[in-house]
């Protein structure tokens, strides 16, 4: 039901700012900030039950509370760049909005990079622990450090067998 008054804030604001536009062209901007900054309360309340429901999901797992704090980070970026883009945008000024979007991505990224770092070390223990368990077989994984040969037989052109690297 919110999302319906949301849709009407915003139409309204929409036929109110092109009803004022063609006598007072600012107040055409004042108007679409206010709608903007209204729609955007009601926002930051459905985030607080999004937080409530990202706490509860922390207890049943052993997830870190500062990946949460950093997914919060990234989804505040996020409206807050495509907002401020937009009403750039529609001011006329694309280029500046644009730059907007750019830094908000590099933001997002920079912001990001603890998480994407827990994921790289968590493949490399995987990883570890495969050759680990590799290294008591004396052998090595086809699938990983074999390439397909065409040929008629295992090592000649054509055989469609898959050939391991290490002999």
């Amino acid at each position: 039901m919110n999302i319906i008054k949301t849709g009407i804030l915003g139409l309204s604001a929409v036929l109110c700012a092109l009803l004022v536009k063609e006598q007072k062209p600012q107040f055409s901007l004042l108007i679409s900030l206010a709608a903007c900054i209204l729609i955007s309360y009601n926002a930051i309340f459905r985030l607080k039950t999004l937080s409530d429901l990202f706490e509860s999901l922390m207890a049943y797992t052993a997830m870190k509370s500062s990946y949460f704090l950093i997914l919060m980070k990234i989804v505040g970026i996020s409206y807050i760049a495509d907002v401020t883009s937009a009403i750039c945008k529609d001011s006329g000024y694309h280029a500046i909005g644009s730059q907007i979007e750019i830094f908000a991505k590099v933001a997002v990224l920079t912001v990001s990079a603890p998480v994407m770092l827990a994921v790289f070390q968590t493949v490399t223990e995987f990883l570890a622990l495969y050759e680990k368990k590799d290294s008591r077989n004396h052998s090595r994984p086809v699938a990983f450090t074999g390439f397909v040969r065409k040929g008629k037989g295992r090592g000649s052109a054509g055989s469609g067998q898959v050939s391991n690297l290490y002999g």
